[in-house]
């Protein structure tokens, strides 16, 4: 039962370290104040995030934190660029 609590424990303390990292970049991309959502940033500022974050932390977390794929015709070029340098980087 321990090693289940530390488990869930290790877990839910790496979420907060991306939430975390995700945050503090967030502000810093977008220049806002500490009320900052970051999934409620321009899919630019987005692409921004990921980039910078993403050799910290799995690229498929960090999609899933900002919301990137809810739909499809959400993605704007730039985002598009970002995603696919860093596939080609992950696939090196």
């Amino acid at each position: 039962m321990e090693g289940k609590i530390a488990f869930h424990d290790a877990i839910r303390k790496s979420q907060e370290r991306v939430d975390r990292a995700i945050f503090e970049r967030a502000a810093e991309i977008a220049k806002k104040a500490q009320g900052i959502n970051p999934r409620e940033l321009a899919n630019s500022e987005k692409a921004k995030v990921i980039d910078a974050l993403r050799e910290a932390f799995p690229l498929k977390e960090l999609l899933k934190k900002l919301d990137i794929f809810e739909s499809s015709s959400s993605i704007n070029g730039e985002l598009k660029l970002c995603l696919i340098n860093t596939m080609i980087c992950v696939q090196r």
